[in-house]
């Protein structure tokens, strides 16, 4: 399979067509009737302004065909729902959001059909043919909920947001926490795969995003495990240490009756084994933690989880559901983003399909991304934003040369070990086994996060002892296929300390598992890898270790040159639009990213509001 990538690091050698016909013949100009002044005091009504745009990323895998390309669109819409635009254009499109990079004909803003949408509340202000809003929010995960719950509440506030997958309000599967794992490759999962790895033998890796309202929380494993102090240290970015954070944090939270954001809850050890795996951990002598959100991630303990009386919560439950009835916001599901139409440095509308057909939604504030690790570079390659010879190579006309667009990604990468149980599982829920952790480091902090995992026999006669990297140090890039369908590439195990971390991870495995509390779980001989020395070890690593589903850092915030947003969270290069998502993050944090992810869009929400003056 070709791979090409977002970076000038890996752009295509020869033929870029072979990922996307040149789009030169496409180049068409548009008129955005967009001026100084409406309600917000920053857009009205006002002379048509020309625009130049190419490139883009186009929704369907077959072609569509357009009769006329070149001037606003004569739209009429129904209540809030923006514009949506139909017609035909004889240029190739290709699946996108985050789909694929193509030749398609970006710039086609054609006769409309009036159509009626089901929306959340009446938002936005019609602003010519179309309709406009102060804030369009892309990507109804974690970030993109609580975005759009913040910035709603604020009174006279216009907000879109715009989420590809399904609500799954009513999706049994969801609230189920015993269900989390068997939602991957569903229609709820952009069911991404990471090129062969070589630091995996070759193996390519199954990368779930959630595609739904909710995104990966929809989905995700829900535990919740704030940033280390000594995680925000190493960011070093103004703005965002953390004593910056915290209230951040403690916004994001709704615990014990207290707090405005999602409902998390303290496990307290319900199946009995993951009281054996923490007593394991104590009779090993690591010190028991009573809160790893209060006392830091190093210990043992039972973890925090986004859950309330046994049910999920995601970001959808958390903020959405609280703003339902909000005059000034409009949620649309099934709506994949095709890119943002930038001029002068500003992004002045966002174009995406929704059943089929092209829609624009102008905007007269900020435009702000919340795709995760995989969309928002996407998006932001999509819209001619990153390095500029490598989007020439994938057919896309660079409108901001931004080198770090797509680097820096990286994962907690974990392997594991399996025990067959003496006794099958005497809980009928396998997610309780997911309640106690471990961290374990040295004098340079935590290294390693153990747990006990779910059983993968249905009748619950295994379990298995995992252990992941808290600080790899691999880094990989976003690429994208032939197709133009984006792959992740972590570069799992390509710095070999990573593997030869494991490798001695896998001893303290064994010594848990050796210990009088779990040793009674299981039965027979050890485990091959347990006993066959250093070499088994290094293979049976290299063969089974895989993602923890933590993918951040593709959008990187900081104050160098390779930062892709400043720590304002805006893009550099661009006035109006912003990145507040898990990839901002410099590196990872110890625990998985969740809590952060909300944290940072509560932060985010915060300097958008602040910056917008009203």
């Amino acid at each position: 399979m070709g791979v090409a990538s977002c970076s000038a690091r890996n752009a295509p050698v020869g033929d870029g067509g072979n990922i996307s016909r040149s789009v030169a013949q496409v180049n068409k100009r548009v008129e955005i009737v967009l001026a100084r002044g409406v309600n917000s005091g920053k857009y009205a009504p006002g002379p048509a302004a020309t625009q130049s745009t190419s490139g883009g990323v186009p929704n369907t895998t077959s072609d569509h065909r357009c009769d006329r390309v070149g001037r606003a669109a004569d739209v009429t819409t129904s209540g809030s729902v923006p514009a949506r635009t139909g017609g035909r254009c004889r240029h190739r499109s290709l699946t996108a959001g985050p789909g694929r990079l193509s030749d398609a004909c970006p710039d086609a803003v054609v006769e409309a059909r009036s159509r009626t949408s089901q929306t959340n509340a009446p938002g936005g202000r019609a602003v010519g043919t179309a309709r406009a809003f102060d804030f369009v929010i892309v990507g109804g995960g974690a970030a993109g909920c609580v975005l759009a719950g913040r910035l709603s509440a604020r009174e006279g506030a216009s907000v879109l947001l715009l989420e590809a997958g399904p609500g799954a309000a009513s999706d049994p599967r969801v609230a189920d926490p015993d269900r989390w794992a068997g939602l991957q490759g569903t229609e709820l999962d952009w069911a991404f795969r990471s090129p062969p790895q070589p630091g995996l033998g070759g193996r390519e890796i199954p990368v779930p995003r959630g595609r739904a309202l909710g995104g990966s929380t929809a989905m995700n494993a829900m535990v919740w495990l704030r940033a280390d102090r000594s995680d925000l240290d190493r960011w070093d970015v103004p703005g965002w240490s953390a004593d910056e954070l915290r209230p951040a944090f403690t916004r994001a939270e709704h615990r014990d009756g207290t707090g405005t954001g999602l409902d998390v809850t303290k496990l307290t050890g319900e199946h009995p084994w993951s009281r054996a795996f923490l007593q394991a951990a104590l009779e090993a002598g690591h010190p028991l933690t009573g809160d790893f959100n209060r006392d830091g991630t190093s210990g043992t303990g039972y973890y925090t989880v986004s859950r309330r009386a046994g049910r999920r919560r995601s970001a959808r439950d958390g903020y959405l559901a609280p703003a339902r009835g909000r005059p000034g916001l409009t949620v649309l599901t099934g709506a994949e983003v095709r890119r943002l139409v930038i001029d002068g440095g500003r992004a002045t509308a966002v174009e995406y399909t929704r059943d089929g057909a092209a829609e624009t939604a102008l905007v007269t504030g900020e435009v702000l991304l919340a795709a995760g690790a995989v969309g928002s570079p996407h998006l932001l390659c999509a819209s001619g934003v990153g390095p500029a010879a490598a989007l020439r190579g994938l057919g896309v006309s660079p409108r901001v040369d931004l080198p770090g667009v797509g680097e820096n990604l990286h994962d907690h990468i974990a392997v594991s070990v399996t025990f067959t149980a003496a006794e099958p599982d005497p809980s009928a829920s396998r997610s309780g086994l997911g309640e106690a952790g471990l961290f374990t480091g040295d004098g340079a902090g935590t290294r390693f996060h153990f747990w006990l995992g779910p059983s993968t026999d249905p009748a619950g006669r295994t379990f298995s002892l995992a252990v992941g990297l808290t600080r790899p140090a691999s880094r990989g890039r976003l690429g994208f296929g032939a197709d133009g369908r984006p792959l992740p590439d972590p570069g799992y195990l390509t710095a070999r300390s990573d593997r030869d971390d494991l490798v001695e991870a896998l001893s303290v495995i064994g010594d848990l598992a050796g210990g009088p509390a779990l040793r009674a779980l299981w039965d027979g001989p050890p485990p091959e890898v347990l006993k066959a020395g250093r070499a088994v070890a290094a293979d049976h690593v290299r063969d089974t270790a895989g993602t923890q589903f933590h993918l951040v850092g593709t959008c990187r915030m900081g104050t160098d040159d390779e930062a892709v947003v400043a720590p304002d969270l805006r893009v550099r290069g661009l006035e109006n639009v912003r990145v507040a998502d898990a990839s901002v993050l410099p590196e990872i944090t110890t625990g998985g990213p969740q809590a952060t992810v909300y944290a940072v869009a509560e932060h985010a929400a915060g300097l958008v509001l602040g910056a917008d003056g009203r």
